[in-house]
Formats: C-alpha cells, structure tokens, sequence
C-alpha cells in the first residue's frame, strides 16, 4: 500500500510472485483432477464388484452434481467473505481427498459409495471458487490465458489420472480398492505443502473487499444480465453432454469393446491430452478475438466428435476421435469461465463464480440419470449421441448471446 495525495492505492503484485501463484493453483487443481479422473478408470471394476446398473452409474454423477450446487451456490458468498483464510481452504481441499479415498476403499455397497462421491467432488468444487477469484484480480488483463493456465493443471491431472490407474489395475494387478487406499496418502504430505505456498494469497486486496449486501446485489444484478444468463444456459448444456461422454466412455471401452484396464486408462486420458497445448493457445486466442469465436467452432467439434465416437468402430480411428475430443473437452469449460469472469465486478468473483456455475448443477445432476437410462434401455451408442445433441445445441446458444470480448 501506498498514498499518492489523498487517495489510497494498491501497490502492483510483482510479477514473479503472480507466476509463483498461477503455478501453485494449477498444481492444486491439476491434484484434484487428478483423482476425479483415477476414478473413472477404477469405475467399470467398481461396476462389476457392487452390482451397478446403467442407472447405478449415473447416480454417482447425479449426485457429483448436486454436491457441486450446494458447495458453489452458497460458496463463493463464504469464500469472497473468507479472504485471509484463503489458503487454509486450499489445505483443507487435500485433506478432503484423502478422506474421500479411505472411504471408497472400504464401501461395501452404493450408499456408502454415494458418500465417497461426495468427498471426491468437494475439493474440485471448493479449490475453483478462491482459485478464480485470486487469478481475476491478479490477472485483469490477461484473464482468459491465466484461467487458462489454471486449467491446464487440470489437464496434466485428467492425463495422469487415468494413466497411472491403468497401471496400477492393469500392470501391478491391484484391486481398486487396494488403489483407493493407496492413493489416500499423498494428499495428507501435499496438505502442509499448499499451506504453505498460498496462505497469504487471499491478504491480496483485502482492503477492497466488500460487504455481503454489496455482493449480494452486485450477485442479483448478474442474473438480470441478458449474457450472464445465455452464458449459464452454454454452461449447463456444455456440461450435460460432457459428463455423460465422461462417465460413460470408460464403460463403453471396458464393457462393449472389451478393452484392458491399461488400455481404458490411455484412452480415458486422451480425453483431455491435447488440451495441454490448446488449452493456453485457446486461452491467448479469446483474449485477443474474443470468447465467442473460440467457443462457438469448439462446441460445434466437440458434438460432432461425440457423435462420431460410436460410428468409427475400433482401432486407429476410435483412438483419433477421443484424441481430437481432448483438444475441446476442458479447455472450452476454462474459456467460458474467463467469459462470466469478464462480467463479474470485482471483489464479488467467487460469489458470481458460485451462483452462475453453481446454479446449472441442479439441472445438470439429471442428465448422468438420463444417460444411465438411454445406456440400459437403447444400448450405450445412444448416450453418445445423447450428448452430440446437447452439446450442438450450446453453440447454438453461444451464437445468439452478445459477449463482453467479441
């Protein structure tokens, strides 16, 4: 801080130090994905030891949902409050993993299953709210390409995720459970570590923040907002197509194309591989041309190689179409992200973050539901169809709705 007169002014946050915090972030959330996605690859197995149906399956992603609406919807509120104690939120999203993990690994049946779903979604959920509001106002000029980076950490996680699950079901022949307790300890080491390196982040501007009246309605402003809503609206279509190819891709491979556990792990991380360099040149791109042009021809791909996922057979060709999709699949979520943030008033980035993102959950938590019931009744082709429509019908969306960078 320093005075200029009469007017008080906060000193920049030197570069380095904002560096040291985009790479911190993205390593935390690069941790959280990296779980979320193990997960996927241990699903099929989980499937088969507890009797799941289709439906059984996608309850669990109902219920991923709705934790994130009653965590986010009320959250950024908590959290934009809670700036000093920023970085203890950040430790505490790695004890939650190891918590989440011990109680899969012992879950006999689906409820208590439900349960470690429960702890598996928190600490994604609760890192993205400080962690978007931090990179807003650290990086006001360059928002898209920090979010960006931000997400990139997730990709790095989604990549790994899948592949060392593979290999530790497929090569070392453990059994998922064994897995889940196994991966319970590193998060309690990573806990100290994230204390540490981010315990300060939210002093930043602290002077700034505001009372929750102002948010409050500086919130309820947004909704009134013609591209905040069509923005919400992209967000939850994008999401509901998303998560069934998600959720239902490793139990296509496994269960109708017989692939192996490795094999499912490689694949359930091409998902998201190539994002690694599109996701900050997509980033860099829409902060120059503007979000829309980066969304609108990266939703139209993405439905289309949704749909091509179940006509191109096996092989080769299969291995391509998952890979394109990993261009798309999370580095659209990072740009659409930058695209709410860009109308957020500052000091108010987590309360927006929440209730926008937030609030799609609800509707969303019935479309891995829906799935689970295409997959049981029509066959499992049909789930992809299912989100090739839903996702075309975001750009659609995206198309129609004014965004502040066009």
């Amino acid at each position: 801080m320093f005075r200029l007169g009469s007017v008080t002014r906060v000193a920049p946050v030197a570069k380095e130090n904002r560096a040291i915090l985009l790479a911190n972030l993205a390593l935390g959330h690069g941790i959280a994905h990296f779980y979320q996605q193990s997960f996927l690859v241990m699903l099929p197995k989980i499937a088969v030891d507890l009797g799941l149906s289709g439906v059984g399956v996608g309850a669990l992603g109902t219920v991923r949902h709705l934790t994130s609406f009653a965590v986010e919807t009320p959250g950024g509120f908590i959290v934009d409050t809670l700036k000093r104690q920023w970085g203890l939120i950040f430790a505490g999203c790695m004890g939650l993993i190891a918590l989440a993990w011990v109680v899969a690994g012992v879950a006999p049946n689906l409820p208590i299953l439900i349960v470690a779903i429960v702890l598996i979604a928190l600490p994604g959920t609760v890192w993205h709210l400080p962690a978007m509001a931090a990179l807003s106002q650290r990086f006001p000029e360059r928002r898209g390409l920090a979010v960006s980076i931000h997400g990139l950490g997730a990709n790095v996680g989604n990549i790994v995720g899948p592949l060392v699950a593979g290999m530790l079901l497929g090569v070392l022949l453990l059994s998922w459970r064994q897995v889940a307790f196994l991966y319970a300890v590193p998060p309690l080491l990573l806990a100290s570590l994230f204390w540490l390196s981010l315990r300060d982040v939210g002093g930043h501007g602290a002077d700034q923040q505001k009372r929750l009246g102002v948010r409050l309605r500086e919130a309820r402003s947004l909704v009134g907002n013609g591209p905040i809503r069509g923005l919400v609206l992209v967000a939850l279509l994008r999401g509901m197509g998303f998560d069934a190819i998600l959720l239902f891709t490793p139990i296509y491979l496994s269960s109708e194309l017989k692939m192996g556990d490795a094999l499912v792990g490689f694949h359930v991380s091409l998902l998201t591989a190539l994002g690694i360099g599109a996701l900050p040149v997509l980033g860099a791109l829409s902060d120059k041309f503007g979000r829309k042009a980066v969304l609108l021809p990266g939703l139209l791909a993405m439905a289309l190689l949704s749909f091509a996922l179940v006509s191109v057979g096996t092989g080769l060709k299969l291995t391509l179409v998952i890979g394109a999709m990993g261009i798309f699949s999370y580095s659209l979520n990072q740009v659409l992200r930058a695209a709410v943030l860009d109308l957020s008033p500052k000091g108010t980035e987590a309360t927006s973050y929440g209730l926008i993102f937030g609030s799609t959950q609800v509707v969303a938590a019935f479309s891995p539901l829906f799935a689970g019931v295409l997959k049981d009744r029509l066959g499992t082709e049909f789930v992809f169809y299912y989100a090739a429509a839903i996702v075309g019908l975001s750009a659609l969306v995206v198309a129609a709705t004014p965004l502040a960078k066009e």
